[in-house]
């Protein structure tokens, strides 16, 4: 249960974690720098315990033809997705292989639909989180906000 909003140049995310019947406050984002390479900025969608072991592969080099060997991706239905924010821009890593999404804008999780409305109006990442955080049951517990301008920028209780 989390959304993720990215605005071409910042990326925030809730901060509200479960496990179905209980709610938290947990980071759902973390910088980072790959072997050999610049800070990124990581973060993901499905199981934590997913989103960590592929954020490991990551930061060790994620060679991409071992992705799909790894655990998360031999079960049988996996919605795990990793989501990577180098200099270039904003990749997915799903399935088998990365891609690169060129939109302006996009969005991630639960409140998606609710943070893609937000953003095609002009909402900042960090406005379209707030606005998941009103609007849908499945987000909350405050905004964080990422930008490899320089350190997370806010966190706020919302």
């Amino acid at each position: 249960m989390t959304v993720i909003a990215w605005d071409g140049k910042t990326l925030a995310t809730d901060r509200m974690a479960n496990d179905g019947s209980q709610k938290w406050e947990s980071s759902k984002a973390w910088y980072s720098k790959r072997y050999k390479e610049d800070e990124c900025i990581i973060t993901g969608t499905g199981l934590l315990a997913h989103i960590i072991q592929m954020k490991a592969w990551y930061i060790q080099g994620g060679d991409v033809d071992s992705f799909r060997d790894l655990p998360c991706n031999r079960v049988a239905y996996s919605t795990s997705q990793l989501i990577v924010v180098r200099r270039e821009g904003l990749y997915v890593f799903e399935g088998h292989h990365p891609v690169l999404r060129k939109e302006k804008f996009c969005a991630f999780g639960d409140g998606k639909e609710i943070a893609i409305g937000a953003l095609a109006m002009g909402a900042t990442a960090k406005q379209a989180v707030i606005i998941c955080n009103d609007f849908s049951l499945h987000c909350g517990k405050g905004v964080e906000v990422f930008s490899l301008q320089g350190g997370k920028d806010a966190e706020e209780e919302c």
